[in-house]
């Protein structure tokens, strides 16, 4: 305690609850006062209640609370040496480069830029405990993210807060944050209690999330051999698909823009090209599963803070026929 607390054996003021200086009394020192009399109207702010803690107790009161033996761990140390170049956005044409790399590479400091639609996957291990991990927004309006859960069981939370906030991933075990978003996201840290660790991925265990995940690792057909389709003599020379909604999401991160092209179209939509770059569904799973009824394209792209870049749009019918080009600005 401070030599001038009341709580000071060498303190020279005698104060108590029923005998404190008045709010509206002068003094030269806390310790030099007066005591008043019994019945003095006293304002007590808060106060603090000191008792010797018992081991035993303590530990179970923190582990009701979940916050028994608590540890974190930056992501970027998490991820060891895993390549980031296809998931988190740097500042400048830097490639190749991994955690350790990733601050010099143009990254942020201790903290990992989540690209849209983009994912990690982290293995969790431990008996009794919990696991979280903190997020942030990067730009202006809120994000989302999924977190596929040791259960299986996607969850959706909304970050809507460029402070950084803890998020429960629902378990030990293999566990898959994806950035479900149209702006990137911060991950920053890794909070475990108990005797929950971090443990080393397998290769079945990064399998598995790839087959869970279908929608954050698109799989591009490539040379795959297709049925042939007869041509029929009415074939329109312009191919008009149910829907092709597009929007467009500009982020300005330092000296660029990070541009996000978004497209939903229809299921008569069997390939959608951006600036000729043929993209795939990054939702294919979801629509198998009946779970969404349009396609969803993600385009992105970073150009200088002050440029305004064309993007055209063209979706094809499974005969390859082409519709008329979309154009926007972004």
């Amino acid at each position: 305690v401070d030599e001038n607390s009341v709580l000071s054996e060498s303190a020279d003021a005698q104060v108590s609850l029923f005998s404190m200086p008045a709010n509206n009394t002068e003094t030269t020192a806390a310790k030099s006062a007066p005591a008043r009399p019994e019945g003095t109207t006293v304002t007590i702010d808060g106060f603090r209640v000191y008792r010797e803690a018992i081991d035993s107790n303590f530990a179970a009161a923190y582990a009701r609370a979940g916050e028994n033996k608590f540890h974190y761990v930056n992501i970027l140390d998490a991820l060891e040496d895993q390549p980031l170049t296809e998931i988190a956005y740097v500042e400048g044409d830097a490639d190749g480069y991994t955690p350790k790399t990733y601050e010099k590479s143009g990254g942020p400091q201790n903290e990992l830029y989540l690209k849209p639609d983009a994912s990690i996957t982290i293995n969790f291990a431990g008996e009794e405990g919990t696991a979280q991990f903190s997020a942030r927004m990067v730009g202006s309006g809120y994000s989302h993210v999924s977190v596929m859960q040791p259960n299986h069981s996607p969850v959706t939370h909304y970050i809507m807060s460029n402070t950084e906030m803890y998020y429960s991933v629902g378990g030990t075990g293999t566990v898959t944050i994806t950035n479900t978003s149209e702006d990137m996201l911060a991950l920053g840290n890794l909070k475990m209690t108990g005797d929950v660790t971090l443990s080393v991925l397998s290769e079945e265990d990064v399998q598995a999330a790839c087959l869970m995940l279908a929608s954050a690792f698109p799989v591009d057909p490539g040379d795959t051999e297709e049925p042939e389709v007869p041509v029929e003599p009415e074939t329109p020379a312009v191919f008009e698909p149910a829907k092709l909604d597009v929007k467009v999401n500009s982020t300005k991160v330092l000296f660029n823009k990070l541009v996000t092209v978004t497209v939903s179209a229809s299921a008569d939509v069997d390939k959608l090209t951006i600036n000729g770059k043929t993209l795939y569904p990054t939702n294919s799973l979801l629509v198998q599963w009946g779970l969404s009824k349009t396609y969803t394209y993600i385009y992105v792209d970073t150009v200088k803070r002050t440029e305004s870049k064309s993007y055209e749009i063209v979706a094809y019918n499974d005969a390859g026929v082409a519709s008329a080009p979309v154009t926007v600005q972004g």
